[in-house]
């Protein structure tokens, strides 16, 4: 069954997500990630139950796609990108791409 949940994997996030250089910060500790082929990663506690903008970028394609969603939980995982950050997406009707002009 669809939940309309979306996984995202990385490497880094946003220590700061309210605003540059803000004196807030989340939850986030360095650590070994890709079964510790990454020396230094940084997993980040995301705010649980908040709005989150999202942007992908395809070089390859130039597409650069954005999107919302709230975060349902987090989750660290040392076997691939220390950050996992799970959110709730209507990606049909929320989401926006643009196609990219240029060389």
């Amino acid at each position: 069954m669809l939940k309309g949940e979306i996984v995202y994997y990385h490497c880094f996030a946003p220590i700061t997500p309210y605003s540059y250089g803000d004196e807030k910060t989340m939850p986030h500790i360095i650590t070994p990630a890709h079964l510790g082929g990454k020396q230094a990663s940084v997993y980040v506690e995301a705010p649980i139950g908040e709005p989150v903008t999202l942007v992908g970028l395809r070089l390859d394609e130039k597409i650069l796609t954005i999107h919302t969603a709230k975060v349902l939980r987090n989750e660290y995982s040392f076997k691939s990108c220390s950050t996992k950050i799970i959110g709730r997406a209507n990606v049909k009707n929320d989401s926006k791409q643009i196609q990219m002009e240029g060389s």
